[in-house]
């Protein structure tokens, strides 16, 4: 991660007025939060290939050097074997109620950290990527007090995500960057009733889809993927 060239792209007018979750902070403030935040999180080269990466592989086929596509690959194509999967509309990256339904996910999996992973493919250089370790700990206005920073990371349609936690046994493939529908696959290889608890939360049911999403015009091949319950 190139953080200086990242601050520079987001502290911006354009992403301030787009995405910002405090609209009424300085921008000397936003940046100021924004560079002791990635100071916090961010990982480098070396700590990504050296520690997150492995677990990547060991959760995803498609990782960074292999990126998932919806158009033309099966949802079978984004997990290992033995990884159940569920499809389902979901955005933002985060709200307050989804990154604590995620953080009950990774405290029943006893782990400490989990992970932020851009999608390398969505920006015009590898190193304008984000790449987190984000403490499960870490409380909802800590993550929400990163100034420009977590205005994109939690708030910006058009980036895809990896997260998933540092035990391998979960993870989440999150497609904001595509012109229908934004969604993400959920991937779990141990059940627990925390991860049942998310499943059934972000569910969508077929009368849902009917009202909400039946004229976007979203390809067979996504719609055919959906969870959809009566």
């Amino acid at each position: 991660m190139n953080t200086a060239r990242i601050i520079k792209k987001y502290s911006s007018e354009y992403y301030n007025k787009m995405f910002s979750i405090w609209p009424d902070i300085s921008k000397k403030e936003s940046i100021q939060k924004g560079k002791y935040f990635l100071q916090k999180y961010a990982m480098d080269e070396k700590v990504f290939r050296n520690e997150c990466f492995p677990i990547m592989q060991k959760i995803y086929k498609s990782t960074t050097d292999m990126p998932f596509n919806i158009q033309n690959m099966s949802i079978r194509n984004i997990f290992q074997n033995g990884y159940k999967k569920s499809i389902l509309i979901n955005s933002p990256l985060f709200n307050k109620d989804h990154f604590l339904a995620i953080q009950k996910i990774a405290e029943a999996y006893k782990e400490k950290n989990f992970f932020i992973i851009e999608d390398e493919m969505c920006e015009d250089s590898p190193e304008m990527a984000f790449k987190l370790k984000i403490p499960v700990n870490l409380t909802w206005e800590e993550l929400t007090n990163g100034g420009c920073i977590s205005d994109v990371v939690l708030n910006m349609p058009q980036n895809d995500f990896y997260v998933f936690g540092e035990s391998g046994k979960w993870g989440r493939w999150c497609d904001y960057e595509n012109p229908w529908i934004d969604y993400e696959v959920f991937g779990y290889i141990e059940d627990n009733q925390e991860v049942h608890d998310y499943l059934y939360r972000y569910v969508l049911s077929k009368s849902e889809y009917d009202k909400n999403f039946s004229n976007m015009g979203i390809p067979p091949i996504i719609k055919s993927h959906l969870i959809l319950e009566e």
